[in-house]
């Protein structure tokens, strides 16, 4: 059987190094563990300099022996090791170094378990179907990319530089956009583009839009170039694709849905031109359905290196697949997960959810399903609105409102509109538009801060 991998000149020179010199140990505490170490005295040892810090006690040799007899350990260490590990460190000056490969061979062993740990689960899977396993896996690995980084906190030099003089060219271009651009003018003043890193949800009551805006999205981000990756819970490939060519051809979408039934009608022109530009477009969809939000992590990620993505988009969040026996917190987490992406890639993650109230008020924050885990996580929460949802008749239908229920950079509570053309699968801006007048009455649902959310309130 091979051996694992490990160093254990590596793990002498850390804890021989933090015992000559205590103050080292701000250099490492912070992203390495007792559990990097693979020999059982280097743990224990790691973890009597640990507790001796955090109770501003010294280290040495004499120190550590005290303490290993205060707890009752002292037949697991020998005294003299102890002492030979201090006079044989010369230096602590590499002790970064020498972590750096302890932590190295343990996640190549966190590695070999995973992997063990997965076949002994596909031979034995004990009820889980495949997925479930493979998600389980994929789980396991995502956590294994995200610990054990310990970049830590840097001068602003560099950085400052950079952003200086990407804001210098910003000027120069005379764009006023410091992220992706969406299709909606209103909107793209109110955001200055889709944040690089940022996790955007989206939500709305069913049949109100919001599959309709993030596609639109997608769409029309890949059709400027941008690589981009849509993942489809809920519909198929091919409705997915219908929708895109009826909003992008404006192309009636009943009609596409059964072109016999009106063969008065001539969209064909129309349609192949749709098609032409939708097969260049660099964007790509996946609609494999009840993917967990690590597999939809992996498979962005996969994307990713094979050509850096600028957008993911996700409909929806409560159609991701979880055990479900705790909603609030696997959603919570689900958004970290997605929130970690986003931040890997520097790429803005849209997300479409559910609001979970009946009835026709205008939404607020709380009406989300599982609120208390989004707003937790999120950066942006627009919550989309249309007064006549519920109602079917032949009037022009009302505008759909995007609502600001939370925004890191932008006013609490401003609500944009734009022009419902469902018809069309399409959200267009309305020029001109101007709203009614929200009565008084309506306070607490209609307002915050004491004001219409049309003016909204920074917070």
């Amino acid at each position: 059987m091979n051996e694992l991998p490990q160093s254990v000149v590596a793990e002498q020179a850390v804890v021989g190094g933090l015992m000559l010199s205590p103050d080292s140990w701000a250099k490492i505490a912070d992203w390495i563990t007792e559990e990097d170490f693979l020999r059982h005295d280097h743990k224990l040892i790691f973890r009597a300099i640990r507790e001796l810090a955090l109770a501003g006690k010294p280290y040495d040799a004499v120190t550590l022996g005290e303490w290993f007899d205060a707890n009752c350990l002292t037949s697991q260490i020998d005294p003299s090791y102890l002492v030979n590990l201090q006079m044989n460190t010369h230096s602590a000056a590499n002790i970064v170094a020498y972590a750096e490969i302890v932590q190295e061979k343990s996640r190549l062993r966190q590695l070999i378990a995973i992997g063990q740990d997965a076949m002994n689960a596909g031979f034995t899977p004990k009820g889980c179907d495949s997925q479930l396993l493979i998600s389980e896996t994929q789980r396991k690995l995502n956590r294994l990319v995200v610990e054990g980084t310990h970049v830590g906190p840097r001068a602003p030099k560099a950085e400052l530089l950079a952003w200086y003089e990407g804001l210098r060219q910003r000027y120069e271009a005379d764009n006023a956009m410091t992220g992706l651009e969406s299709p909606w003018h209103d909107l793209n003043k109110l955001t200055f583009g889709w944040q690089p890193g940022e996790l955007i949800i989206v939500a709305a009551r069913p049949n109100v839009g919001k599959s309709i805006l993030g596609f639109s999205q997608l769409a029309f981000s890949g059709l400027r170039g941008h690589r981009c990756v849509g993942f489809s819970l809920e519909m198929t490939y091919d409705a997915v694709l219908q929708r895109m060519v009826s909003a992008h051809g404006t192309i009636p979408h009943d009609w596409l849905r059964s072109p016999a039934s009106d063969r008065d009608a001539d969209h064909w022109a129309g349609l192949t031109l749709a098609v032409r530009d939708l097969q260049a477009a660099t964007f790509t969809i996946d609609d494999q359905p009840r993917l967990t939000a690590e597999q939809i992590a992996a498979r962005a990620l996969r994307e990713h290196m094979r050509d850096p993505l600028k957008l993911v988009i996700i409909d929806h969040l409560h159609d991701m697949r979880r055990p479900g026996k705790d909603l609030v917190n696997e959603i919570a987490d689900d958004c970290r997960v997605l929130k970690a992406l986003g931040k890997q890639i520097k790429a803005p993650i849209i997300v479409m959810a559910q609001l979970n109230r009946q009835g026709n008020d205008r939404p607020v924050l709380k009406d989300l399903r599982a609120s208390g885990g989004i707003e937790e996580v999120a950066d942006v929460v627009l919550l989309m609105h249309r007064e006549d949802y519920q109602k079917f008749d032949d009037r022009e239908p009302s505008p759909v409102e995007i609502i600001v229920a939370k925004g890191r950079n932008m006013p609490t509570g401003k609500t944009i509109y734009l022009k419902n053309r469902y018809d069309v699968q399409r959200l267009d801006d309305f020029v001109d538009y101007i709203p009614p007048k929200v009565e008084e009455a309506k306070t607490t649902r209609g307002y915050v801060g004491g004001k219409d959310r049309a003016a909204g309130t920074y917070q």
